[in-house]
């Protein structure tokens, strides 16, 4: 065999690691995968074990470790599950996806699969320490990375905090704003007796009880200075329609208005029609 081939045999070989080797470092990731596969392919007898798995490989970021057939390295989650075995799991990552949320619920696979912030994120070496690895923040669209961004602040919400969110009994949006990055210790504070409230709040309640979420969330928002303001969500609600729906919209509000009070709203509208009269 040509010094060629056998360079090529060499890079493109699965491996199958070392299960002796430090956590993170290659050895370590290709036994990963190796026990991985096998789990993967007998799913339904032993989905908790898979889970385990994959949490493991999430928190190093196992696949970025591994290499391909061509001997370059995983990059994403996405590309490794789809990937032949013996070097990926070959299984749709929707389907894997959809087999958790089925298993454990939607909300429980959004906090165990938030990407991290790679910009804050250290891999390690074959020697087991850490290297800086730059930026790997996900590209998708807006809406994909504020929710990124929000479940980043999910996770780092205390622990009740977190459950309530996965049992469905508070908003995404309220529960980022218990995971502060670096708080202060007047905020960790507040925190904590935020928490507590909610908590003793929700104690009881069923999953997914839509009055006690509202609640919480009602809960949360005047706790941490931000009330529920029904007219500003409505008007921000109607910024979000194109312009014909918008003007049918509250064509209809108007004329369903009682007379004092459209009488009030004429008045208004016909001093727009004076010089200055718009604000």
């Amino acid at each position: 065999m040509s010094a060629e081939r056998t360079l090529f045999a060499m890079s493109s070989d699965p491996g199958t690691g070392d299960p002796r080797a430090p956590v993170g470092t290659r050895p370590w990731a290709e036994h990963w995968r190796l026990v991985f596969q096998t789990y993967v392919q007998q799913m339904d007898a032993s989905p908790e074990v898979v889970e385990q798995f994959r949490r493991l490989g999430e928190e190093h970021r196992a696949w970025t470790l591994l290499n391909k057939r061509d001997g370059s390295r995983f990059e994403k989650w996405e590309e490794f599950c789809e990937y032949p075995r013996p070097w990926g799991l070959e299984i749709e990552p929707e389907r894997f996806k959809k087999y958790l949320i089925a298993k454990y619920g939607e909300r429980v696979v959004q906090t165990e699969t938030a990407r991290p912030d790679g910009r804050k994120f250290r891999e390690r070496d074959e020697q087991g320490h850490y290297v800086q690895t730059g930026h790997d923040v996900p590209n998708g669209s807006e809406a994909e990375q504020k929710h990124a961004k929000r479940m980043r602040a999910v996770l780092r919400a205390p622990q009740p905090i977190q459950q309530l969110y996965q049992d469905e009994l508070i908003g995404q949006k309220e529960a980022a704003r218990l995971g502060p990055d670096r708080p202060t210790p007047e905020q960790a504070a507040r925190l904590a007796e935020v928490t507590e409230t909610v908590r003793s709040l929700a104690r009881g309640a069923e999953r997914g009880d839509r009055a006690v979420a509202r609640k919480v969330n009602a809960q949360v928002r005047e706790m941490l200075g931000t009330k529920h303001d029904p007219v500003d969500a409505a008007v921000r609600a109607l910024k979000r329609l194109p312009d014909d729906r918008v003007i049918d919209a509250v064509y209809q509000f108007i004329v369903e208005l009682p007379g004092p009070a459209f009488g009030k709203l004429w008045g208004k509208l016909a001093r727009l029609q004076r010089p200055g009269g718009r604000r």
